[in-house]
């Protein structure tokens, strides 16, 4: 990850006006890796803001990022290729269903919830419901499979949500 210190974009993070280049997009994956909560949605929000049409490049350098990312940063990353929605990201988001990190796990599996269903990604969804060993894994895999209008997702979540 590269760690910007880049007093420039950093100062232009909270202006709701600021559209980055796609040049940017380095520094502002550092800030989303940071540990600073605030400038990691900030930065987040930036990166959505880039051009369509390097939607694709955004794409594949945030997955890129995430799949080296540590905790906490893989998880926002995770999200944040939730909310591209590519070929590219809906692939990482469907093998971060398998994530070591918690975290991760379920920013895929909320952002998997609000993508269209194909039976790929119900058939991800499900299994990964089925070896879920966390009640909040389920939880969020349940509420995605309910999303889905799959049957196991709203009965498998019922005595979770209550």
């Amino acid at each position: 990850m590269i760690v910007s210190t880049s007093a420039g974009i950093r100062s232009r993070l909270s202006d709701p006006g600021f559209t980055p280049g796609v040049k940017a997009l380095p520094e502002l994956l550092g800030f989303v890796a940071a540990d600073d909560e605030e400038e990691a949605k900030l930065a987040t929000r930036a990166i959505l803001r880039i051009e369509a049409q390097y939607r694709e490049k955004v794409a594949t350098t945030v997955v890129e990022h995430a799949r080296k990312a540590k905790r906490p940063a893989r998880g926002r990353l995770t999200a944040l290729s939730g909310r591209i929605e590519t070929p590219t990201t809906t692939a990482w988001l469907t093998e971060a269903l398998a994530d070591a990190d918690p975290k991760t796990r379920r920013a895929a599996a909320r952002a998997l919830g609000n993508v269209k269903p194909t039976a790929a990604i119900t058939s991800a969804l499900q299994k990964a419901f089925e070896g879920a060993t966390s009640d909040d894994d389920r939880k969020v895999l349940g509420l995605a499979l309910g999303k889905a209008g799959i049957e196991t997702g709203q009965s498998g979540r019922a005595g979770l949500i209550a």
